[in-house]
């Protein structure tokens, strides 16, 4: 059984350094306490642009208009598998969203799902090391 999950990453910069948002799990199960991202399954007849948008307004209350779509990601576990759909949305306003990761910092990589750690992988590379580079491209891909 493959069950369909669109991610959010909500991203910002903090003194330079990019940074993602990320929320607590507080439903018991296998994953209770983790650190996530926002996002949730797909529900039948809808895209995963349009899952994304309606997650994010219900978990963080942040209404989103332009996701931007970055990965499909596959990942299996002894149980099921997974395919993500991962967006990417800039913090332009003050959305009052309080925990913030800086993507250079490993130290809390066990507090998240170990599908996530290859997510962190990918977004290092997309970032890259050169800010000034990156927030040239990133006036492109929000055009």
């Amino acid at each position: 059984m493959t069950l369909l999950i669109s991610l959010g990453i909500i991203y910002k910069f903090i003194d330079g350094k990019p940074h993602v948002f990320m929320q607590r799990r507080l439903e018991e199960g296998d994953l209770y306490n983790f650190w996530e991202f926002p996002g949730g399954k797909i529900e039948n007849g809808e895209s995963p642009g349009d899952a994304i948008i309606r997650e994010i307004e219900e978990e963080v209350s942040i209404k989103v208009d332009k996701p931007l779509f970055f990965k499909l990601f596959r990942y299996k576990n002894k149980q099921k598998t997974y395919l993500f759909y991962i967006h990417l949305f800039k913090n332009d306003e003050d959305h009052k969203l309080k925990d913030w990761f800086s993507i250079e910092d490993d130290r809390f990589y066990k507090e998240i799902p170990p599908a996530n750690l290859q997510i962190f992988s990918d977004l290092k590379s997309f970032f890259g090391n050169d800010m000034k580079e990156f927030l040239e491209f990133e006036g492109f891909l929000w055009k």
